[in-house]
Order: C-alpha cells, then sequence, then structure tokens
C-alpha cells in the first residue's frame, strides 16, 4: 500500500521522494494492467483500484494521492481519465501503457521511460499487501530459490513450445511471448523473484484459457496440460 509510506520520506530528500513517487506509478499501472489483463478497452473505476492498493477514496489524503498518480499517467498518455467533472474518473489503459508494463515487466532489472526497474520497487515502497489478483506485491518478493530455477527454466521452454499448438489471436499471442520473456528476465536476473514468475505463469494460463474457449479440441487439450503443469508448477514455488 501507498498509505503506509509516504510519509516517511522527508521533504530534504527530494531525489527519493521522486523515485518512490515513479514506484507508485508503476505500481498504479501494474494493478491497472492485471485488473483488465492488458486489455484497453475495458475500464476501471478509481474506487475499485485504489482499494486494490490499499487506498480509501473516501479519505480526502488518499484520493488526493491516487489522482495525483491518475493526473500525471494521463498526462503521459499512459492511461485515459474520462467522465463527469467532480466525480472520480474511469480509467482505460492505453496501447502505450500496456506496452510500457510489459517492457518493465520483460526487463524487470532495467528502468522504462517513466518508470524505475520493476525489481527495485519493493525496497521503496516497503509495501506488504497480499499480492491477490495476480499482482506481486513488494512483500511477494522473495528470491526464487535456486534449487526452483531448473524447473521453470524447463516451464518455459515447454510453454514456448506449447504456444504453436494453441490458436492464439495476435494479440493474446504477443502477451503469451511477453510473459515468457518476463519469466526469462526472472531467471536472468541474479535476484530472480518468485512472485513475478508467478504472475507471469498465472497469465499465460488465462490467455491459453482464452484460446481454448473459442476453439477445437486440441486447443482443449493443450491449454488443460498447460494449466495443471503450471499449477503444479506454482504450488511448489
Amino acid at each position: 500500500m501507498f498509505s503506509d509510506h509516504r510519509h516517511t520520506v522527508t521533504a530534504k530528500d527530494g531525489s527519493s521522494d521522486l523515485v518512490r513517487k515513479k514506484s507508485e506509478r508503476l505500481r498504479f499501472m501494474i494493478e491497472l494492467y492485471d485488473m483488465v489483463d492488458g486489455f484497453d478497452a475495458q475500464p476501471v473505476e478509481t474506487v475499485e483500484i485504489a482499494a486494490k492498493l490499499g487506498l480509501d477514496t473516501s479519505n480526502p489524503e488518499d484520493l488526493l494521492e491516487v489522482l495525483k498518480i491518475i493526473r500525471y499517467l494521463h498526462g503521459e498518455e499512459l492511461l485515459i481519465a474520462s467522465g463527469p467533472p467532480g466525480k472520480a474518473p474511469r480509467l482505460n489503459l492505453t496501447h502505450k501503457g500496456v506496452r510500457e508494463v510489459e517492457e518493465s515487466r520483460g526487463n524487470p532489472t532495467l528502468s522504462t521511460e517513466h518508470f524505475p526497474p520493476l525489481d527495485e520497487i519493493g525496497a521503496v515502497l516497503g509495501d506488504h499487501s497480499s499480492g491477490q489478483n495476480g499482482t506481486a506485491s513488494a512483500g511477494d518478493l522473495v528470491v526464487l530459490a535456486e534449487s526452483d530455477r531448473l524447473e521453470v527454466l524447463r516451464m518455459a521452454r515447454s510453454l514456448q513450445e506449447w504456444a504453436d499448438r494453441l490458436s492464439l489471436e495476435k494479440e493474446q499471442r504477443a502477451a503469451y511471448d511477453a510473459d515468457i520473456r518476463t519469466i526469462e528476465a526472472q531467471l536472468d536476473s541474479p535476484h530472480p523473484k518468485t512472485a513475478l514468475i508467478k504472475v507471469a505463469l498465472e497469465s499465460i494460463k488465462r490467455t491459453a484459457k482464452e484460446a481454448n474457449a473459442g476453439s477445437g479440441f486440441v486447443d482443449s487439450i493443450v491449454s488443460s496440460g498447460i494449466a495443471s503443469a503450471i499449477d503444479r508448477l506454482v504450488a511448489r514455488l
């Protein structure tokens, strides 16, 4: 959550305050992305995403914090904020916003145009939220055990092979490949984060399920196999 940590940064430490703000914006974008599974046409109410982040929009201080983040992200064209004046806006990701979240997840040790490295925001925000609905909270950023690296690597390779057996639409394939790159980037990191790998795996499972929904018998078998394999690996991590 933002509210527990934001008061710990002093006004004298301007650089730390800027890093915190950028980290909060990235956390916000990741939560929004996960709530709509990267679909930029699906709107989200401000109160919904605020609640996911542990903020209460009926609290003026929390509401101001959220609106500041939204104003910045809207100004940078990473999301669209719309709705009648005087009410908390309805939010949609933009294509640019989707791409930057996926870039951040695909290369978590690197900064993007607007955000710091994803691997670093946990230490900045000091968040200990539960990470529900596929969002990797800072409190969940536990380093992957060395004994599990090989299993995750095998899974990533298998998922690459299975992708060609699924009837994925262009956008589904792009999302599927981006999640695999996230896993590979974590494995290449000196400190791979278990929660980020789990998020990517669950996202791949959802994509495979979507492909299965509108396709035939082969897709159903492959999708079920992917789901079972991912569930077993996630339970182990």
